[in-house]
């Protein structure tokens, strides 16, 4: 979630002063085009410009600071076992939580976690942000249990959706568990390992 809230507000700011420097710096070129006596320098169309855009930029970086603290502040649900399946080994675990995820939301990214209890693992029932690039969630794991993986769905459409997005990437290494992602148009299972580079 915090890098998530980082990564929008680095964008914005880089491109608010891209903005700033670049749209005074079009002017100045179309000045090119006059003749000598009427030119006028890059500064002072850069200072002149920056007065008149300065709302506008400030509009601009705050835009992408909003959504990151509307998603961060969001009431997540929470992450349960309440259906009684049990599986052998955390992958049929996983691929299980996969296809309940599916059923739960085609349009929304939906997922959860498996637990390793004493050898028996299962998975927590699919929940969903109804956000179509990001699924948050709380948990808390069973006495005698242990999280084994997490599994999420990717919908939409793309190329690269059955590639690891920065937050997945992020989650997969700070529980150091393996990291499950199911096309949710093409039912494509992808599988990655902590600590592999992809």
């Amino acid at each position: 979630m915090l890098e998530s809230m980082k990564t929008y507000f680095a964008i914005c700011s880089v491109l608010s002063v891209f903005l700033l420097l670049v749209a005074p710096m079009f002017l100045w070129l179309d000045q090119l085009k006059l003749d000598r006596a009427n030119r006028v320098g890059y500064w002072s169309l850069f200072r002149e410009n920056a007065r008149e855009m300065k709302w506008l930029i400030l509009a601009f970086w705050l835009s992408g600071l909003v959504p990151a603290y509307v998603q961060a502040d969001a009431p997540r649900p929470m992450a349960r076992v309440t259906n009684e399946h049990k599986f052998e080994s955390a992958d049929a675990a996983a691929r299980a939580g996969l296809k309940a995820a599916i059923k739960v939301s085609t349009q929304h990214e939906a997922g959860g976690l498996v637990y390793n209890c004493e050898g028996v693992f299962v998975y927590t029932d699919p929940v969903t942000n109804r956000s179509l690039t990001y699924v948050l969630f709380d948990y808390q794991v069973p006495m005698d249990c242990e999280v084994a993986a997490m599994y999420h769905t990717h919908p939409g459409t793309g190329r690269d959706l059955h590639m690891l997005s920065s937050q997945d990437i992020h989650n997969m290494h700070r529980l150091s568990v393996p990291s499950y992602i199911v096309v949710v148009k093409t039912r494509m299972v992808s599988v990655y390992q902590p600590g592999v580079q992809l």
